[in-house]
């Protein structure tokens, strides 16, 4: 046992020393400095102009890339900002399926659990969605006791939108402008088993599981958490929601390095690009490397 330890913390400090040695900044939490646009007007702004334009009821939408740690520090700061204004009402998440929501609802209940068990009492699917990314989203909601809703399909769901011969969510029109967004997102990818229009139903499926839930019982606003391309307002949960005409505002995350485009063409009402912040990738790469390694 004792021999197991300093093995583990060796290659730790071991780990450390060479992350500092290429200048990789490890323990900041701070919420990277933004720019903000608001696509209609043209206008840029600050985060704390988003903050004041965020509506007290109704759906916000945040899109994000999934990879992106820095993306989650904002929806954070967005999350607490609303729970600070006591408006929000629940946020829904791509992230959680069907199968877990009964294993959140109960820590609702029974609030008294080890902050390392909590991915564990959640079941949450880490080899989708990287836990240590998402866990201060999780345990913020959990803790503050805002409601925690799946936003997406069981196997069962997936498998019977994926085959639909008819299939009423989407039309042929906007069956084929989802499958060129999912072509051009996955262009270096094959997908050998599901074809471009089965992943259009299955994204659309999605979309509308995440707008029904947001809507479920709304008594303030909801935030919703996905992948940018699930809110956009052509294509998205924002489209379904403008046919419903209910109040909702979209806000597409972006890396600096993948925003090469005029901001005035893109699908959302506020595109957010993150310009400082330490190095994302590398930071969660390696705490999820120390995290398995001492758990």
């Amino acid at each position: 046992m004792k021999n197991l330890l300093q093995g583990k913390l060796r290659n730790s400090l071991l780990l450390l020393a060479l992350m500092g040695s290429f200048g990789v900044v490890v323990f900041s939490s701070d919420a990277p400095i933004v720019q903000v646009y608001e696509v209609n007007s043209h206008r840029s702004m600050d985060m704390e102009q988003l903050k004041a334009r965020l509506p007290l009821s109704g759906i916000i939408l945040i899109g994000e890339e999934h990879n992106v740690f820095t993306h989650r520090q904002i929806q954070l700061e967005l999350i607490q900002f609303l729970h600070k204004q006591g408006k929000l009402d629940g946020i829904v998440m791509e992230m959680i399926y069907p199968d877990q929501q009964i294993h959140i609802n109960r820590l609702y209940v029974n609030n008294t659990f080890a902050s390392e068990d909590l991915q564990y009492l959640v079941r949450w699917h880490d080899d989708l969605w990287p836990w240590m990314q998402y866990r201060p989203i999780v345990e913020m909601a959990i803790n503050q006791k805002i409601p925690l809703l799946y936003g997406n399909l069981t196997e069962q769901e997936k498998s019977m939108f994926r085959n639909a011969i008819h299939f009423e969510f989407i039309d042929e029109e906007q069956s084929v402008a989802i499958e060129n967004m999912i072509a051009n997102a996955h262009k270096n990818l094959s997908f050998k088993s599901v074809t471009f229009a089965e992943h259009a139903r299955l994204h659309a499926s999605v979309d509308q599981r995440m707008m029904n839930n947001a809507l479920y019982n709304l008594r303030g606003n909801r935030v919703v958490l996905a992948g940018r391309d699930h809110i956009k307002n052509d294509t998205g949960i924002a489209r379904l929601l403008s046919e419903k005409r209910q109040a909702h505002i979209s806000i597409g995350i972006f890396s600096a390095g993948n925003i090469n485009a005029s901001m005035a063409w893109q699908p959302f009402d506020y595109v957010v690009v993150p310009h400082s912040g330490y190095p994302s990738k590398w930071y969660m790469d390696i705490k999820q490397f120390l995290y398995r390694l001492w758990s």
